[in-house]
C-alpha cells in the first residue's frame, strides 16, 4: 500500500466515476467533472451529528481540565506546608509552577505513545485507561504529604493521560466532511467549564476539618489530609466520566469496531476507512447506528458499500512516514499556536493585575475573574453557534489565518490601554473599557483557530491507520509549548518592566515577532476536505454569473 500524502483523510466526496488524476487535481481544476461534484456537494445535506456519542467523549474530555485546575486554589499553601521553601514564601511560586510544568512535560513524553497505541488496541480502551489514569494520579496527589509525592503524582496524570488526541481522532471518525466543523466546536467549551468547576470544588472542599466540622470534625484523617477531599471529588468526576464510556461509548477506529449486522437490502451503508488513493478516505464509524444514511443519489454515489474486516485493516505505519511535508507543516502551525495562545493567555491576567505604573490595568481578582468568565462564555457560545457555519462558508486555512492574525491586534492593545490608563490619572475611562470589549472580541476571532488546525492536522493524516499517532505528534509539540510558554512570557514581563526594556514592552514584541512567524508559516496550509472545495465553488459560482 503506498501512502500518498496528497489523499485527504477528511475530505469531501467524490464521484466513483472520478479518475485518480481527478481526484488528486484541487479546487483550481475546471474539469466539468468536478464542477459537477461541486455542485452535488452544495446541494449535499448535513450529515446528522452522533449526539450521544459526542456526549460522551466531550464527558470524558472535561476530565482533564477538571482534575487539572481543582489544585489552583490550594496548591501554594500545600506546597508551604511540605517544608519545601524553608519558610521562604517567596520560593512558592517557583515550585508552584515547576508543579505545573511537570504535567504537560509528562504530556509531551507520553502522548504520542498512547496516541499509537490506540491505533492497534483502539479509541475505547485508550481512553478508559487515560481517565482512570487521571483519577489515580489525583487521589495520589490528596494524600501526598512531601513535595516530591507531589511531583510524582502530577507526573503520573500528565503520562497517563493521553486522552485530548485520542478524543479528536475518536470525534473524526464519527463524523464527516460536512458536519466534522460543527462537533469541533464544543471542543473550546469543555476546557472552560472544567477549568471552572475545578476551582470551585478546590475551593470549597479543602480543609473540610475546619470548615465542615459538623461532618468531618470527628475523623482526624480529614486533618491530617486537609486536600484529599478536593482531589477525591475531582477523582469521582473521572471515574464517572470513566464508567460512562465504558458503557456507552462505542469503539470507532475500524479495525476494532463491530462488524455491523447484514443489511436487508442494497441501501448505502455508511462510508468506511480505505488506504486507497483512488477511494477518499472520510472518519465516520463504521458501526455506529447512528451513522446516518440517505437515500439520494448523491450521497449513495459518495458512500461505500462494504465494511472492512478486522483482518483486512491495515497495520499503524512507520513513525517517519507519517512526517510528510504536509503533516509536519500543520504541526508546526499547531506548536506555534499553542506557543502563542499560552504565552499570551498567562500574560493576560498578570497585564490586568500589575498597576498602571508598571504596565498593566491595576485590576482587582473580581475584575479579573468577570473579564475572562465573560471572554470564555461568549467564546463558548460563538463556537457552538456560528464556527460550523464559518468553516464552511469561508475554509480552514482562511479563518486560521484571520484568527491567528487576530492576536496582533490583542498584544498592541495591552500596551496602548495601560497608556490610556496612566494618561487618565489610573483610571480605565470611555476609551479604556472600549477598548477592553474590543480586546475580548477579538478573542472569538482567536478562539477559532483551535477547531480550524485540528480540521487541518486530521486532513493531513497519510492513512486511516495513522489517526491516533497523527494526533500524538500534534499533542507532543503542544504540550512542549505549553510546559515552556507560561514561565517563558511571566518571566519575559517581570524583566521588561524591571530593566525598562524597550519602556516595559519588550515582551510584546516577542510575542508579536512569534505571531509574525505564526503567519508565515500558515502561509504553506492547504485546503483539504469540505475546505478544499470553497475557493472553486467560488470560482464556479463567479463562472455562471
Amino acid at each position: 500500500m503506498t501512502v500518498d500524502e496528497r489523499s485527504p483523510l477528511i475530505t469531501a466526496s467524490h464521484d466513483h466515476t472520478t479518475s485518480e488524476s481527478n481526484l488528486n487535481s484541487r479546487s483550481r481544476d475546471t474539469s466539468p467533472s468536478l464542477k459537477s461534484h461541486r455542485r452535488a456537494r452544495r446541494a449535499r445535506p448535513v450529515t446528522p451529528i452522533p449526539k450521544f456519542q459526542i456526549a460522551v467523549l466531550l464527558f470524558l474530555s472535561l476530565a482533564e481540565p477538571v482534575t487539572n485546575t481543582v489544585i489552583y486554589p490550594f496548591v501554594n499553601q500545600l506546597i508551604e506546608e511540605t517544608g519545601i521553601t524553608k519558610g521562604d514564601y517567596g520560593k512558592v511560586g517557583y515550585y508552584a509552577g515547576l508543579i505545573e510544568s511537570l504535567f504537560f512535560v509528562a504530556e509531551a513524553l507520553m502522548v504520542l505513545h498512547w496516541g499509537r497505541l490506540s491505533d492497534k488496541i483502539g479509541r475505547k480502551p485508550v481512553l478508559t485507561i487515560g481517565v482512570m489514569g487521571l483519577a489515580t494520579s489525583m487521589l495520589s496527589f490528596g494524600l501526598s504529604k512531601t513535595f516530591w509525592a507531589l511531583v510524582v503524582s502530577r507526573s503520573l496524570a500528565g503520562a497517563l493521560c493521553g486522552n485530548v488526541g485520542v478524543i479528536k481522532c475518536s470525534m473524526a471518525e464519527m463524523c464527516d466532511d460536512t458536519n466534522l466543523a460543527d462537533v469541533v466546536a464544543f471542543l473550546p467549551i469543555v476546557w472552560p467549564v472544567g477549568s471552572t468547576i475545578g476551582p470551585l470544588i478546590g475551593g470549597a472542599l479543602s480543609h473540610p476539618f475546619e470548615r465542615f466540622p459538623r461532618v468531618f470534625g470527628s475523623n482526624q484523617f480529614w486533618e491530617e489530609y486537609p486536600y484529599f477531599l478536593p482531589c477525591a471529588t475531582a477523582a469521582g468526576v473521572a471515574l464517572s466520566s470513566a464508567t460512562l464510556g465504558f458503557f456507552a461509548l462505542r469503539e470507532t477506529l475500524p479495525s476494532k469496531a463491530k462488524p455491523a449486522t447484514k443489511p436487508a437490502s442494497r441501501s448505502p451503508s455508511p462510508k468506511s476507512y480505505t488506504d486507497s488513493p483512488s477511494s477518499p478516505v472520510s472518519p465516520i464509524s463504521p458501526t455506529s447506528p447512528l451513522s446516518p444514511s440517505s437515500s439520494t443519489q448523491t450521497l449513495s454515489d459518495d458512500l461505500t458499500s462494504s465494511i472492512p474486516s478486522p483482518e483486512l485493516a491495515p497495520s499503524p505505519p512507520p513513525l517517519r512516514s507519517l512526517l510528510t511535508p504536509r503533516l509536519t507543516l500543520s504541526i508546526i502551525n499547531y506548536g506555534l499556536l499553542a506557543l502563542i495562545e499560552i504565552a499570551f493567555m498567562t500574560l493576560y491576567p498578570l497585564f490586568l493585575s500589575t498597576p498602571p505604573s508598571l504596565g498593566g490595568l491595576g485590576f482587582s481578582s473580581a475584575q479579573i475573574g468577570s473579564c475572562l468568565a465573560g471572554m470564555g462564555l461568549v467564546n463558548g457560545l460563538f463556537q457552538f453557534l456560528l464556527f460550523g457555519k464559518i468553516q464552511r462558508r469561508w475554509g480552514s486555512v482562511r479563518v486560521y489565518r484571520v484568527g491567528l492574525g487576530s492576536f496582533l491586534g490583542l498584544i498592541l492593545l495591552c500596551p496602548v490601554m495601560n497608556e490610556v490608563v496612566r494618561a487618565n490619572g489610573g483610571e480605565m475611562g470611555v476609551l479604556g473599557w472600549s477598548l477592553l470589549g474590543a480586546q475580548l472580541a477579538g478573542c472569538i476571532l482567536v478562539s477559532m483557530t483551535w477547531g480550524c488546525i485540528f480540521i487541518l492536522i486530521m486532513s493531513s493524516a497519510p492513512s486511516s491507520s495513522a489517526l491516533g499517532a497523527t494526533n500524538g505528534l500534534a499533542q507532543t509539540t503542544a504540550s512542549i509549548a505549553r510546559a515552556i510558554g507560561p514561565e517563558s512570557a511571566t518571566s519575559l514581563f517581570a524583566i521588561s518592566v524591571e530593566k525598562d526594556l524597550l519602556g516595559g514592552r519588550l515582551v510584546y514584541v516577542v510575542l508579536l515577532v512569534l505571531v509574525g512567524l505564526g503567519l508565515v508559516a500558515s502561509l504553506g496550509l492547504k485546503e483539504e476536505g469540505a475546505a478544499a472545495a470553497v475557493e472553486g465553488e467560488e470560482e464556479d459560482h463567479n463562472e455562471e454569473a
